[in-house]
């Protein structure tokens, strides 16, 4: 299988998007991975809450907290719309991505039910947060979106790396909205040879999650994929 390139594409949560059955949780949580790395995120903490709508996010493909499945995450919002209110509109969400291979034979690597993602060992394999207004994170249209002053623009996406090799880790990227999560994840992990049915289509999956704090897009969740 061989990449053509990035692909991009975006998706919007409006506050009732899909459902599942709890019997399916154990299959689609990582935690039971000795070796699925350190960088993994499975305490529930980040959670989209600046606006009216509230959703759990991981760095693993789950959108969504699979409530009352006895994860390590579970008790976190799962599209809980009016904020605050316990209702729940989300089981669980996430990227499913297939491609043929040299034979013509399809492959699917999904993030559910049978959790096919994990992030990699690299240090900045984690959720990174931020907003716009933070420092590095100027963007077109607004004042100043080269931050570093360099000649270019975004270059250098939150990632905890040097993308640029300029010495510098996320100097110059473009935050979006009142919370932005950031965070990247693949399909090829020494821990996924516990799913036999795996075969892994070499992909790195930059994910991106915008919220806004304003009534008028606080029941919105912005989602911003990147496929390599």
């Amino acid at each position: 299988m061989h990449a053509r390139g990035p692909f991009r594409f975006s998706a919007f949560i409006l506050g009732a998007v899909l459902c599942g059955a709890s019997v399916a949780a154990a299959a689609m949580s990582p935690a039971s991975s000795p070796t699925s790395g350190k960088a993994l995120v499975l305490d529930g903490h980040v959670v989209h809450d600046v606006g009216d709508l509230w959703s759990h996010q991981s760095n693993w493909g789950l959108i969504g907290s699979m409530p009352t499945a006895g994860g390590s995450y579970s008790d976190a919002p799962s599209a809980m719309w009016p904020a605050r209110s316990g209702v729940e509109y989300l089981w669980a969400a996430g990227l499913w991505v297939g491609a043929r291979d040299g034979a013509g034979v399809p492959h699917v690597s999904t993030a559910g039910y049978f959790s096919e993602f994990r992030p990699t060992a690299a240090a900045g394999d984690t959720i990174h947060q931020t907003f716009q207004g933070a420092p590095g994170g100027n963007r077109y249209p607004f004042a100043d979106p080269d931050d570093d002053g360099d000649g270019r623009e975004d270059e250098d996406p939150l990632n905890g790396l040097d993308d640029d090799g300029d010495g510098l880790v996320d100097e110059d990227f473009a935050a979006v909205g009142d919370q932005h999560f950031a965070s990247r994840y693949g399909d090829v992990h020494d821990s996924l040879h516990l799913l036999p049915d795996h075969v892994p289509l070499g992909l790195t999956i930059r994910q991106q999650s915008f919220q806004w704090a304003a009534l008028a897009n606080g029941r919105v969740i912005g989602f911003e994929f990147t496929i390599t």
